[in-house]
C-alpha cells in the first residue's frame, strides 16, 4: 500500500513546474503582443527586464523537467540533482546579465559595458557546457548500454561542437581592466576548411541523433502504454507482476481514470477495462 501511494504521487511536481513554465511564457508573450497591437502602450526598460526574466525562468524550468521526472521516479537521483543545480546556476547568471544591462540602459551609464560583455561571455560559455552536458546525460539515461556505435559518434559530435564554439568564444578577448576588446590570433585555426567541415558534419549528426533518440523514446512510451492497456483489459496485470501487495480495486480504478485523463485510453476502452476490474474484485 505504501508503495502504491508513493507511485500515485509521482508527477505532481513535474506537472506543477511545467504548468508554471508555460503560464510564464504565455504571460510574457501576451504582454509583448498586446504592446505591439496597442501603440498607446509603452514598455520601459524595467518592464522589459521583467518580461525577459519571466522568459528565462520559464525556459530554465522547462530545461529541468526531464530531471525532475527522474527524481520523482527515484532514477539517477544524484545525476538529476546535479543537473537541476547546474540549470539553476545558469538561470541566475542570465538574470544577473539581464538586470545589469537594464540598469546600465536606464541610468545611461556605459562605463561598465566592458565588464557586462565579459560577464555575458562567461555566462554563454557556462550555458554552452550545460546544454551539451544535458543532451549527453539525457542520451545516456535513455539509450544506456545499447547502440554503442551510435552513442560514440553522437558523443564525439557534441564534444567537437562544444570545443569549436567554446574556443571561438575564448578567442574573443575582453579585458575589463584595460577597457579593451580584441580577437586572438588563434581564431584563424577555426577558419581552417577542415575544421569548418568537421563542425558542419557534427551539427548535422547532432540533429540526426536527436531525431533518432526522440523516435526511440516515442516508440518506448507507446509500447508501455499498449502493454498497460492490454493488462488492464485482460485483468492479468496484478498476476503477471511480482509486487509486495496486490492493488486494491480503488487503486486500479484510479489508475484507469488517470490513463483516461491523459488520453491513453478512449472512453469505450476505459469503460470496458473498468468492468473487468470490478468483476475481478467482486468474485
Amino acid at each position: 500500500m505504501e508503495k502504491n501511494q508513493t507511485i500515485g504521487k509521482e508527477g505532481k511536481l513535474y506537472r506543477a513546474l511545467s504548468t508554471t513554465a508555460f503560464i510564464g511564457i504565455f504571460l510574457a508573450a501576451g504582454i509583448v503582443v498586446t504592446t505591439l497591437v496597442n501603440p498607446s502602450m509603452h514598455l520601459n526598460a524595467w518592464v522589459w527586464g521583467v518580461i525577459v526574466s519571466i522568459g528565462v525562468l520559464s525556459l530554465g524550468i522547462i530545461s529541468v523537467l526531464p530531471w525532475i521526472r527522474r527524481l520523482e521516479k527515484g532514477e539517477y537521483k544524484k545525476i538529476s540533482l546535479i543537473f537541476v543545480i547546474f540549470v539553476a546556476v545558469c538561470v541566475v547568471l542570465w538574470l544577473i546579465c539581464i538586470w545589469l544591462a537594464i540598469t546600465m540602459f536606464s541610468t545611461k551609464n556605459s562605463e561598465g559595458a566592458i565588464w557586462l560583455l565579459w560577464f555575458i561571455k562567461i555566462t554563454v560559455i557556462v550555458s554552452l557546457q550545460l546544454m551539451v552536458a544535458t543532451v549527453v546525460g539525457d542520451l545516456v539515461t535513455k539509450v544506456k548500454k545499447t547502440m554503442i556505435p551510435f552513442q560514440v559518434i553522437t558523443y564525439a559530435s557534441y564534444a567537437f561542437a562544444d570545443f569549436y564554439l567554446s574556443f571561438l568564444l575564448l578567442c574573443i578577448t575582453i579585458n575589463p581592466a584595460q577597457g579593451k576588446i580584441g580577437v586572438s590570433s588563434a581564431l584563424g585555426v577555426l577558419g581552417n576548411p577542415l575544421m569548418v567541415t568537421l563542425f558542419c558534419i557534427a551539427l548535422v549528426y547532432m540533429m540526426i541523433s536527436s531525431f533518432i533518440v526522440k523516435s526511440i523514446e516515442t516508440r518506448r512510451m507507446r509500447n508501455m502504454a499498449t502493454d498497460n492497456f492490454e493488462n488492464m483489459i485482460s485483468g492479468k496485470g496484478a498476476d503477471q507482476q511480482a509486487a509486495p501487495a496486490e492493488k486494491t480495486m480503488e487503486e486500479e480504478l484510479s489508475g484507469l481514470k488517470d490513463m483516461l485523463d491523459k488520453g491513453v485510453l478512449t472512453k469505450e476502452e476505459y469503460d470496458e477495462a473498468r468492468k473487468n476490474v470490478i468483476a475481478k474484485h467482486t468474485k
